[in-house]
């Protein structure tokens, strides 16, 4: 700004061109997504008309300017191009895991459910083998109890013989 409050013709310029890369710069840090909805930001910096070189005077100067607002125009519309081209290359990789990870979630669903099918058959033959061991237990207790009974029988079997042998040795 000149002492007056009138806007110098070379600082307003360099104001406008400073604002574009500035937006030009936010852009370029930005997420993909962020850097696309920075593209209509830049068609708002204004160029200040104050500022624009008369058609009689610093011809060379302007044409510096608009030169040097080019050049930055190219380099930053190279770099949305690089961006893009990360950004969609970033967006097939991660489609590309995402797909891998379908399939192994697929793969390991189809696994957890053979499991849980060999669990529920384990668990049913777990089953079968307690109700046969109380089976048996049960069958090895009577067996136990006719055993008593055929030794006590016998016993009394014996006893009863030998009072018989006794009875019959004194005849």
């Amino acid at each position: 700004m000149s002492r007056l409050g009138v806007i110098d013709r070379d600082e307003g310029l360099d104001t406008a061109l400073g604002e574009m890369e500035a937006a030009l710069d936010q852009a370029v840090e930005a997420t993909p997504d962020e850097a696309l909805d920075l593209r209509g930001a830049l068609s708002v910096v204004e160029v200040p008309t104050a500022a624009l070189p008369t058609p009689s005077r610093d011809w060379p100067t302007a044409l510096r300017l608009v030169e040097r607002a080019a050049g930055i125009i190219q380099d930053y519309e190279k770099k949305f191009v690089a961006i893009e081209q990360d950004a969609r290359t970033f967006i097939q990789r991660v489609n590309e895991e995402q797909l891998r990870y379908t399939r192994c979630i697929a793969t390991l669903e189809q696994q957890l459910a053979e499991a849980e099918k060999r669990a529920a058959e384990a668990e049913a033959a777990l089953k079968t083998a307690k109700v046969t061991i109380w089976e048996t237990r049960i069958e090895n207790r009577d067996y136990q109890k006719r055993l008593a009974e055929a030794e006590a029988e016998l016993r009394n079997s014996s006893s009863y013989i030998q009072k018989v042998e006794d009875l019959l040795g004194g005849l």
